[in-house]
């Protein structure tokens, strides 16, 4: 029914909208009339029941102050979504009223107008609300026309609404119109709201994931635009973050598919479930993930914060169950437990709640007299939403730019001069409304972008001692902030009292095996260090002197590279944060590759002078000399070589800990384990300087087996480290061996990947230390004089006659006369090497051999008389 005002008195006109027509209804309509009549104003178009049961109170209230009863009317259309199972707000129809009654009775805008309201329900719907829009606007019904729409309050009822009113010039204001889409200035130019788009919860999920340190996120949507690009959204700012987001499922929900929608989710291994969904959609997929007990604590659901104040609560007719569900309120409130929403609606602080407005209410003011006006109408919980506030500012809104824009009018031209062919009104309405700014109910209105600047709030349902749920505020997101601000005293401790909820589990090697090995490699570097003393301390003595010393002292440093290796290769994310972690896998390709390098390279060099001594005349060796500094300045090259691929390949492709996931069966439902894996940001680039690396090492192990095998007969063990560079050639391949090995059958089996792994470089580097000098130390405590021994063919010692003994007068030599003497050393036992050889291929008559055996042992003589 609508009270209209008539020439000279009021005139009552009773129209029904809906098809069941309430006898209390005529009753309303006539005492309206009358109390109207009484006090001789005018009251505002009610609308059907739908919108409002018990006008009563709200005529009352709309009283006009009676100075601008004969004033020109400015007449805005509210569209308001009053019957859906939805979104039921009926709650913003009162909120409406209350604005239209402040701004006409105790406030200076529009000092020479009166505001009216009509009503209508768009039914959260395209049709209804559309058909609404064009019965105000045609004349035939209203001769006056509409200066601007409050309102629709559904996005989907907003968008076509908004795409018309562009075409006459109207200017549309919507409190709980949240889709992306309304944002295309281009498609809706006409179009504003006191609220923030859908798009800015996309800050606050990204933020809200990265404090709690999730990884994997399911999200539910449904097939409606409004949720459609919120999710898009969503999903390329998860990958855009630098979150270890896993994967991000986008599941499309509809009644009858909430059964596959979970299914899907749980057999995602996903734990944490966005929601982009309607309140009685939201519904169905709590009862549903309840009945899998996939709530928490296995398990965290987010949502919006728009829903309406209870409506988990919303019960069918005669029945215990939750509407369109299986569950009785009772099982809902334990689904919804500990689960969040986020609200994009600027809650007035603490302050703001009690100081003076531009609305003429304070925040608790306003509610006060709302909830009054909601418990006389005998609203339910649901339908006293929270957006009440911002459709009283956005009523505000309107009324605010039409009083600024009074002055920018044309000369002569008033608001009262409006019409829809107008487009100068349209341009100075919009011209008003993009730059207003005031302090309403809801907070501080700026708008920006035709939109309100979001300032993001984080909820959380929480059963109360009584086994009531109730949402509780934690935190907030300040406008462009990306990371959350505790709010009301709560903290981490206090959202999560028995700690974070974990949407993976993470993987980890067993503290055991690291304890072990860590044991191990401390023990390994101390005896690297004893063997480091010896080596220094001794190294004038002769059999330690035959054995390059100060290259010695380089393969103890790779052996301590080494055994750290062993350390950092145990080191994951429960011994340290994922930061430091990206540091320790830096840390491990360094030092084996130097470690390498270090042990290795020094074997190498020393086979190479064994060799250039055993294949060359004492002519050659008197011209050409190989010193201990040009085999140092050998391993030195190795080492740079390493250093600068290393830094070149970490400074361009910088290494990263990659999580990988693997699923596995628990309580609730499957949960993926996460796999640390240290990667580079481009794998393919990674994957080749991998491979030339493993070529350029794999050709130094086969150079140095070659002459292993060459020098292989020299009969000073001292000089002959043919048997510890095969040994570390045959270690350093089985462990590429096992490592490919664990590549593809042992990718998951941590534990047992360190164990084998930290295996075979434990050994490797150990014995190769043992096999270099615990024989020098052995013989050393037999004779400590440290005179060579040379093992003929029979097997037998004789004391070298190459050696200096230690009663010789010429107790120092300098550096040049110990190479030469080492060199001339390494030639007399090659020249042995090569007699035994020969006596052993060669007939005892066969005189030719005689007389080359001869010249050998000549050519020994020789060399050992030079001596």
């Amino acid at each position: 029914f609508r009270i209209i005002p008539g020439n000279g008195g009021i005139a009552v006109n009773c129209r029904w909208c809906g098809d069941i027509v309430k006898s209390s209804c005529a009753m309303w309509c006539v005492l309206s009339a009358i109390l109207l009549l009484v006090i001789r104003t005018e009251g505002l178009l009610l609308c059907d029941g739908d919108c409002m049961d018990n006008p009563l109170e709200i005529c009352n209230k709309s009283a006009v102050d009676p100075a601008r009863l004969n004033r020109p009317v400015i007449t805005l259309l509210g569209l308001f979504p009053c019957t859906t199972t939805r979104f039921r707000a009926r709650g913003l129809t009162p909120a409406a009223q209350m604005a239209v009654n402040q701004i006409n009775n105790h406030s200076p805008l529009l000092p020479d107008f009166r505001l009216q309201m009509l009503v209508n329900n768009s039914m959260c719907a395209p049709l209804p609300a559309v058909r609404s829009y064009i019965f105000q606007i045609d004349p035939d019904h209203n001769q006056q026309p509409i200066h601007a729409i409050v309102g629709p309050g559904c996005s989907s009822a907003a968008q076509p609404v908004a795409e018309l009113a562009n075409f006459f010039n109207l200017i549309v204001v919507s409190s709980t119109a949240t889709s992306p889409a309304l944002s295309n200035e281009a498609r809706f130019p006409t179009f504003f709201r006191s609220i923030s788009s859908d798009i800015s919860t996309v800050d606050a999920n990204v933020a809200l994931i990265r404090q709690f340190g999730w990884h994997q996120v399911a999200i539910i949507t449904e097939n409606v635009n409004l949720f459609l690009e919120v999710s898009d959204q969503l999903k390329r700012q998860l990958a855009q973050s630098g979150l270890n987001v896993i994967s991000s499922g986008l599941s499309y929900f509809d009644s009858s598919s909430g059964i596959p929608v979970i299914d899907t989710i749980q057999n995602s291994g996903a734990r944490i479930v966005i929601m982009n969904v309607f309140e009685d959609s939201a519904r169905q997929l709590f009862c549903l993930a309840r009945s899998r007990n996939m709530i928490f604590p296995h398990f965290v659901w987010m949502s919006y914060g728009w829903y309406s104040l209870r409506w988990w609560e919303d019960k069918d007719r005669d029945s215990d169950f939750i509407a369109n569900t299986n569950c009785t309120l009772s099982q809902m409130e334990s689904a919804i437990d500990r689960s969040l929403s986020f609200h994009h609606l600027p809650t007035p602080t603490e302050s703001q709640r009690t100081a003076p407005t531009d609305v003429n209410f304070t925040p608790n003011e306003f509610w006060e007299n709302f909830t009054e006006i909601i418990r006389r109408l005998d609203y339910s919980p649901n339908e006293a939403i929270s957006q009440a506030s911002y459709m009283y500012d956005a009523v505000w809104m309107v009324a605010f730019a039409l009083n600024k824009s009074i002055a920018k009018l044309p000369p002569g031209k008033t608001l009262a001069d409006f019409n829809y062919g107008n487009t100068d009104f349209r341009n100075i309405f919009i011209e008003s409304l993009s730059t207003l700014q005031f302090s309403g109910v809801s907070g501080d209105v700026v708008i920006n972008n035709r939109e309100r600047q979001p300032n993001l709030r984080m909820e959380q349902y929480r059963r109360l001692p009584n086994g009531t749920i109730k949402s509780f505020e934690f935190a907030m997101l300040p406008p462009s902030g990306s990371s959350l601000r505790y709010t009301n005293n709560e903290s981490p401790s206090t959202v999560w009292p028995g700690g974070t909820p974990s949407d993976v589990e993470r993987d980890h090697i067993d503290l055991g095996w690291l304890a072990l090995y860590g044991s191990i490699s401390g023990i390994g570097i101390v005896f690297a260090a004893v063997c480091f003393l010896f080596n220094f301390s001794c190294r004038r003595k002769p059999i330690v002197k035959a054995t390059s010393p100060y290259l010695n002292m380089l393969i103890i440093t790779g052996a301590i590279f080494i055994y750290a290796d062993v350390v950092l290769f145990g080191i994951d994310g429960r011994v340290t944060s994922d930061d430091v972690l990206k540091v320790t896998c830096n840390a491990r390709i360094w030092a084996a590759s130097i470690g390498f390098s270090l042990l290795f390279g020094p074997m190498l060099a020393k086979a190479v002078r064994v060799y250039f001594v055993v294949t060359r005349s004492q002519k050659d060796l008197k011209q050409r000399k190989i010193k201990d500094w040009q085999l140092i300045l050998f391993v030195v090259i190795l080492v740079a070589i390493d250093i600068g691929v290393l830094l070149i390949v970490t400074l361009i492709d910088a290494t990263r800990v990659k999580i990988e996931s693997r699923i596995i069966q628990r309580e609730g439902g499957e949960i993926p384990r996460l796999i640390e894996i240290c990667s580079a940001s481009d794998d393919t680039a990674t994957t080749i300087w991998i491979i030339l690396w493993l070529c350029y090492k794999g050709i130094l192990l086969l150079v140095g087996l070659f002459f292993a095998a060459a020098t292989q007969n020299v009969k000073i063990k001292e000089l002959n480290d043919s048997k510890t560079i095969a040994f570390a050639v045959y270690c350093i391949s089985a462990i590429s061996a096992v490592l490919t090995f664990i590549g593809f059958f042992l990718e998951e089996q941590l534990d047992e990947q360190y164990a084998i792994t930290g295996a075979f470089m434990l050994l490797t580097v150990t014995v190769v230390l043992c096999m270099i000098f615990l024989p020098q130390i052995k013989a050393l405590f037999e004779d400590p004089s440290g005179e060579l021994k040379i093992h003929d063919s029979t097997g037998s010692n004789q004391m070298s006659h190459s050696v200096v003994p230690k009663s010789h007068p010429l107790k120092t030599f300098s550096s040049e006369q110990e190479n030469h003497i080492q060199n001339l050393n390494t030639e007399l036992i090659s020249l042995r090497s090569e007699l035994n050889q020969l006596k052993r291929r060669t007939p005892k008559n066969d005189s030719s051999a005689k007389y080359r055996d001869n010249t050998k042992e000549h050519r020994t003589s020789n060399s050992e008389t030079t001596l």
